[in-house]
């Protein structure tokens, strides 16, 4: 089950509390995601592969070793207890990986049921119980369970599905993570299909009927939400997971959401005289709505749009062109994909699908106007 926003509070308040009772001890407990990690300075690991520069390659470094601990109370008390466990071993210098992982030998073998089970544990703290069901569990039945998970195995279940088919990007992904997850080398470079995610048109307003519509809406909190989607292109519930400091200096920091997993991401205003104008950086304006889980966050706003008189789209509709204006203000893709939190991949493949005729033409003509732009050799 997916954790509350405030729910989200309370436990990295726990987690603090437990800091302070570690005092000056030379590991801490953090929280990723779902799960529950040990930081401290140790020596590499045995069981990875040391990428560091050769100079580096053996000193000891800052580590975050996962516990495999859920992060509830219940488990920050046990965090706790190996927190205190790591740091007398590094006191008395008596840390040693053979106390804290299974270290496999050449040759070991794990079987495909016992595979499974590990990740499980691991992944199903970090997804939502949905996302497991339909992208993990799905995929991975077909794992023999008394047999050893082997390579050319895990290819063979992948190549059932079609190329072009989706379920061959679904099952790819998760018998990638799989392998990775117990550390068995593979290279299924050759076996990417050839999916393309389907675009369902939608309309797509105007700067200009954006500022109209902004300007009309009648609620403060409703007009400052819609500020924010317009002007920083987020999903509808990420309004509600923003760093207030960020926007003090005008960025938008996305505290959680879909992509949590990979840390907060940073994106900016297009336009910044929105942010200024609209005053988006006052964040106490935001409404404060009750909600478990961020998805009741999307859906008050969906509801707001959808009642309000003067909205005639959908609030992705803002992200849509949001996605369109950083074309126009010459972001670069790699970079307006990151902002958005999603793979250069799938930006290209949807988002380029809105740019209409009039959009490029603006561009075109903007570029062949520029005066540094490369000039034709003389004829």
């Amino acid at each position: 089950m997916a954790i509350s926003v405030s729910e989200e509070r309370v436990i990295d308040e726990k987690i603090s509390a437990a800091n302070r009772g570690l005092g000056d001890a030379p590991v801490a407990i953090e929280r990723r995601g779902k799960s529950l990690y040990l930081r401290a300075t140790l020596p590499p690991r045995p069981d990875k592969v040391d990428k560091r520069p050769v100079r580096l390659r053996g000193k000891w470094l800052q580590q975050a070793f996962p516990l495999k601990v859920k992060a509830t109370p219940k488990g920050i008390r046990r965090a706790l207890g190996e927190a205190r466990k790591m740091a007398a071993q590094l006191d008395l210098k008596e840390f040693s990986w053979d106390l804290w992982i299974d270290i496999k030998k050449e040759g070991d073998q794990i079987l495909g049921g016992d595979a499974v089970e590990r990740f499980a544990r691991y992944k199903q703290e970090l997804v939502k119980g949905s996302t497991w069901d339909k992208v993990y569990k799905y995929a991975l039945r077909a794992v023999p369970k008394d047999r050893p998970l082997e390579v050319d195995q895990v290819r063979a279940l992948i190549e059932k599905y079609p190329t072009e088919s989706r379920m061959r990007q679904t099952v790819l992904t998760a018998y990638r993570q799989l392998l990775t997850f117990n550390e068995i080398a593979y290279d299924f470079s050759d076996l990417n299909g050839t999916y393309k995610l389907p675009v369902n048109p939608r309309y797509i307003p105007s700067d200009e009927e954006i500022a109209r519509v902004r300007n009309a809406i009648k609620n403060p909190g409703h007009q400052y939400v819609f500020g924010l989607l317009a002007a920083y292109g987020l999903r509808d519930h990420e309004a509600f997971l923003l760093d207030p400091k960020g926007l003090k200096k005008g960025r938008a920091i996305v505290l959680g959401g879909k992509t949590e997993e990979n840390g907060p991401r940073q994106v900016w205003p297009y336009y910044p005289e929105w942010w200024e104008k609209w005053e988006l950086w006052d964040y106490s304006r935001l409404p404060k709505y009750k909600a478990r889980f961020n998805s009741d966050y999307g859906q008050r706003v969906t509801q707001f749009f959808a009642r309000s008189p003067v909205i005639n789209f959908v609030p992705y509709a803002l992200r849509d062109r949001w996605s369109l204006r950083t074309l126009e203000f010459d972001v670069p893709v790699e970079l307006a994909a990151r902002q958005m939190g999603h793979s250069l991949e799938i930006h290209t493949q949807k988002y380029h699908f809105w740019i209409d005729e009039a959009t490029q033409e603006r561009i075109h003509q903007r570029v062949i106007k520029r005066s540094d732009r490369p000039q034709a050799p003389p004829v």
